[in-house]
């Protein structure tokens, strides 16, 4: 399985906590196709677009402008008129760092600006060489956390999930034998049923265990995103052979660029290659 850079984008200045996977939560947004360069007043500071770039409306009102081949990466382009665009977000699987030092800094690139990133926000990776900050007022409402990066990826999830959802499954069938020898043994012998009776309430609480566990850590969700990525890594040479730049850690990027770039795009949307 592909695994993630080992370290941050260098246009990030300041201290970073312990990466986590989160997946961006699916929404409508209103997108415009960039024609001329223009200023975005974001949250965290002035950026600049340019000429193919698409710059998003959030749900708050605030706008930012991102890369095409970002763009046609994690939206879904559902309909158009001329320059605009209705997309849903994608559930996107992304890779975040808590800001927890004071005043740190993000460059988004020559031409486009630095901003001031507040502690407590995220820096996020949502693409090989896609770096982005995510305020903190926001990034929960947008997003679900899935893990840290090191839960999420060393451990076969999908597993343990399947092994305990059999076990879940067996323990009723379980339950109402032993209730049923109980019952049988009650007449014969009272001390044989308040034994089986106990070792049905233990059943019980470790099944009960088993549950909040699997629902506290999100057992499912870590495993349908490592499953996830391993499906799409699979498929992921289609969008190359297209000629489309690949992606390693982020292989269901490619995937829906190569789906959505066509004809029928303008040209100033094309994506670029990587440089």
């Amino acid at each position: 399985m592909n695994e993630f850079v080992d370290t941050p984008t260098p246009a990030f200045e300041g201290e970073l906590g312990e990466p986590a996977i989160v997946l961006s939560l699916p929404e409508m947004r209103h997108a415009e196709l960039l024609e001329t360069e223009q200023q975005f007043d974001t949250v965290d500071g002035f950026v600049t677009g340019h000429p193919g770039e698409v710059a998003i409306t959030g749900a708050t009102g605030e706008r930012w402008p991102v890369h095409a081949s970002v763009f046609y990466g994690t939206y879904e382009v559902i309909g158009r008129i001329g320059r605009r665009l209705i997309a849903r977000r994608l559930v996107h699987p992304r890779r975040a760092w808590p800001v927890i030092s004071e005043n740190a800094t993000f460059n988004y690139g020559e031409r486009r600006g630095t901003v001031v990133v507040e502690r407590g926000s995220w820096l996020y990776q949502s693409d090989d060489n896609d770096f982005g900050t995510i305020n903190a007022s926001v990034m929960r409402k947008v997003h679900a956390e899935v893990g840290s990066e090191a839960s999420v990826l060393r451990r076969d999830w999908r597993a343990g999930f399947d092994a305990v959802m059999t076990a879940l499954a067996v323990l009723p069938v379980l339950l109402a034998l032993i209730a049923l020898m109980a019952l049988w043994a009650g007449e014969e012998c009272k001390n044989l049923a308040q034994l089986l009776l106990l070792g049905e309430s233990v059943l019980l609480m470790i099944g009960a265990l088993l549950v909040w566990r699997v629902r506290r850590e999100r057992w499912g969700l870590r495993s349908a995103v490592r499953s996830s990525r391993e499906l799409a890594a699979k498929f992921e040479v289609a969008a190359r052979l297209l000629g489309h730049p690949g992606s390693q850690a982020f292989p269901s990027m490619n995937l829906w660029r190569g789906a959505q770039t066509d004809a029928s795009l303008p040209s100033q949307a094309v994506i670029p290659k990587e440089q």
